[in-house]
C-alpha cells in the first residue's frame, strides 16, 4: 500500500470510495433514501473541481494501483481564524479496508502535511453516533469539544455533528 498526492485523474476513484464509504458508515445514521441516491457521477464532478483547485490538498491510499481511500484537508472552514488552525475535511476508505491500518496511515500522512504547513491545531467534524469514527479519532489523539455540536447541514436529515480537535506542539506532539 502507498499514500500519494491525488491528481485530476483520480476523481472517479475518489468518488467511488466516497459513495461506498458513506453508504456503509452512515447506514442507520442518515436516511436510506439519501444514501441510496448518492451519485458517483456527481461526486466525481465535485472531486474533479476540487482537484483542479491549486489550494486543494488530497491524498489517496492505493493498494495494487487501486485507490482504496482518500483524505482532504486544509484551512479550517467554519470561522476566520488563525492560519495555524487546519481541518481534516474528509477521510474515507472502501469498507473492505476499515480497521486494517489504512486509515491510520492516511491520517498520519495528512497530519504530516498539515504540520509542515504550520498547523498547531487540527479540527474535524464527526457525525454524532458514528462510533467507529469517534473511536478512531480519539485513538489518534482528537478530543470532542464540549458544546460544539451543530445540526447536520444536509436537507431532510436530522442529526448533529460534533467538532473534535487535536492540539499540537511545535514538534508535532500533543500538548493538551
Amino acid at each position: 500500500m502507498r499514500i500519494r498526492h491525488a491528481d485530476t485523474s483520480d476523481a472517479l476513484a475518489i468518488a467511488q470510495v466516497h459513495v461506498l464509504s458513506w453508504q456503509h458508515a452512515y447506514r442507520g445514521l442518515l436516511s436510506d433514501d439519501l444514501l441510496d441516491s448518492l451519485s458517483v457521477v456527481k461526486r466525481q464532478n465535485m472531486w474533479a473541481r476540487a482537484l483542479a483547485n491549486p489550494s486543494s490538498s488530497l491524498l489517496v491510499a492505493e493498494d495494487s494501483e487501486q485507490i482504496i481511500g482518500f483524505s482532504a484537508f486544509g484551512a479550517y472552514r467554519d470561522e476566520i481564524g488563525s492560519p495555524t488552525v487546519h481541518e481534516l475535511w474528509a477521510l474515507y476508505l472502501l469498507p473492505d479496508y476499515f480497521s486494517k491500518g489504512v486509515g491510520q496511515r492516511l491520517w498520519l500522512a495528512s497530519r504530516a502535511e498539515m504540520v509542515s504547513r504550520g498547523a498547531t491545531e487540527i479540527r474535524l467534524w464527526v457525525l454524532t453516533g458514528n462510533s467507529r469514527a469517534e473511536r478512531f479519532y480519539k485513538r489518534v489523539g482528537f478530543r470532542p469539544e464540549p458544546g460544539s455540536s451543530k445540526p447536520l447541514a444536509l436537507p431532510g436529515q436530522h442529526g448533529y455533528e460534533t467538532r473534535f480537535s487535536l492540539y499540537l506542539s511545535s514538534g508535532g506532539g500533543d500538548y493538551r
